[in-house]
Parts: structure tokens; sequence; C-alpha cells
């Protein structure tokens, strides 16, 4: 998608962004959203040999609003997984 993910914020989030959007509608909805994640963001559960991997079947059971450390507003939305689907990979 072009967005650099490792960059500070700079600016108010809000739920007219397309992205922000869709996942707020999908809460609202309860159906579920598939999980792909990418090697791009430092975190604990990206792929471990780069690359794209399916994570599975989430459920968004919250979104919100906040304000960052900046004074900036994130909005936040909180996935829990489908139960029923195979384990994930363990991460090391």
């Amino acid at each position: 998608r072009g967005q650099n993910r490792s960059a500070d914020q700079s600016f108010h989030q809000d739920w007219s962004n397309l992205t922000n959007a869709s996942l707020k509608r999908t809460h609202e909805s309860g159906k579920p959203v598939r999980v792909i994640r990418g090697p791009k963001v430092t975190s604990q559960f990206r792929p471990k040999d780069g690359g794209f991997r399916y994570d599975g079947l989430y459920t968004v059971t919250n979104a919100y609003q906040r304000l960052n450390d900046k004074k900036l507003r994130q909005c936040v939305f909180q996935l829990t997984r489908c139960p029923g689907q195979p384990p994930l990979p363990t991460v090391k």
C-alpha cells in the first residue's frame, strides 16, 4: 500500500480513512477479517523468515479512538482470533 509503517504518526487519524472505515464497519457487522502479516513492522508476530503469512480469521472486538503521546488521534482496533483454526506458528 506504499505506507511507511515505521514512521512516526504526523496527523490525526479518523474514520474517513478507507482502512479505518472498513475495520469499523466490520466491527459493527461482526463479520471476521483475514489477517496477513508482513515483514516490515517490528513485532513479535511478524514472519521470522520474511515474506507474508496468512494468520487466519479474526473478529474485530473493539474499535475506538485515543490520543497518542503526541496528542494525535489514533484509530485503534482489537482483534480476536476466531476459534477452530490451526495453531499459529511458534514465534521465537
